[in-house]
């Protein structure tokens, strides 16, 4: 994302009183973004139902799926952040519009 995007991300969720700026003690010219915990709690309780369904997703496998599964996921991760970091070695950019 743009630097600009990424401002207009954070004036909304900051008039939204998510989150709130504060001055970064090492750079005055840098700013760090704290949560509102209340806020978050708020949007937490949306969450609330899709919790539940996926614990009990989850209580329907077996230790054993479930240690497969997560080593498959985090497999996936780590090749994910290899294939990342050789883009960014190289220099090569995805394909226009890809991302967007």
């Amino acid at each position: 994302m743009t630097t600009s995007a990424i401002t207009r991300l954070v004036d909304r969720l900051e008039r939204g009183g998510y989150v709130r700026r504060e001055p970064a003690p090492s750079d005055r010219r840098r700013v760090v973004l704290r949560v509102v915990p209340e806020r978050v709690a708020e949007i937490g309780t949306f969450y609330e139902p899709m919790g539940a369904r996926w614990r009990d997703q989850v209580g329907r496998y077996s230790a054993a799926e479930l240690r497969f599964l997560l080593g498959f996921l985090r497999e996936g991760r780590a090749q994910a952040e290899e294939e990342t970091a050789g883009l960014r070695r190289t220099g090569r950019s995805p394909p226009k519009g890809s991302l967007t």
